[in-house]
């Protein structure tokens, strides 16, 4: 989590110390920085210190040429609608969506740090970092690239084995078949390999083969996903 805020942090500073925004070089900038104390519940206060400590470092060693004015704030439901340059948002996936409707209507530079499996906010007005555990990250892949577009499967033929546990497959369904960003949810198919696979690769190759040969393409679909 630490490292997630000071490189959200360090690339505001960079972003707002650059020619991208250069009346930021001049002027003040002043940023938002929401801390969902319903969402990290016993983390706020130590996060709250982290991101206060490297704000005294960048204003000293980054933003040299400019000053940045920050408004902490412990819950989501804040108001927008006044001169700010930035937020920064650790909180749920549903109040991040929220908070991100009304940073785009302000025009707000908007880095959102979220919950894992949560679709990512539009690339062009914004950047998500999903808290992921390691091994984990399955899920949250298939779903960004449903969200950009890369694929648009309508059905999807899932081969798993006794290795994925229950958790992670029901997550795995869950990014095929949850509507984001107008796209249609997956119709999902599950095919479960014999729980004693043996270790040898031609044995395992000649059980994948026998349940292909049982999926109709005509009723299941050609779009296959192997976990």
């Amino acid at each position: 989590m630490w490292v997630r805020l000071v490189i959200c942090l360090g690339v505001f500073c960079k972003v707002t110390n650059s020619d991208i925004f250069p009346s930021l070089l001049t002027t003040n900038a002043s940023i938002a920085i929401v801390i969902d104390r319903n969402y990290v519940v016993e983390e706020y206060e130590p996060i709250k210190s982290k991101i206060e400590d490297y704000l005294v470092y960048a204003k000293r060693e980054i933003l040299k040429h400019g000053g940045v004015n920050t408004h902490l704030f412990a819950w989501s439901a804040i108001n927008l609608k006044r001169d700010l340059t930035f937020l920064l948002s650790i909180t749920s996936c549903t109040e991040t969506w929220k908070l991100f409707e009304s940073a785009d209507t302000e025009s707000l530079l908007h880095i959102a740090i979220s919950e894992q499996d949560c679709p990512r906010l539009p690339q062009h007005s914004a950047i998500t970092i999903p808290i992921i555990d390691r091994g984990q990250d399955t899920p949250q892949l298939l779903l960004d690239l449903r969200t950009v577009g890369i694929y648009k499967w309508k059905q999807v033929v899932i081969i798993y084995d006794n290795t994925i546990t229950n958790d992670l497959l029901t997550r795995v369904i869950k990014s095929m078949t949850k509507q984001v960003n107008r796209i249609d949810a997956s119709g999902v198919s599950l095919v479960q390999l014999a729980k004693k696979v043996s270790t040898t690769r031609d044995v395992i190759i000649a059980n994948l083969r026998t349940e292909l040969s049982k999926i109709d393409p005509r009723i299941m679909g050609n779009n296959f996903l192997g976990k």
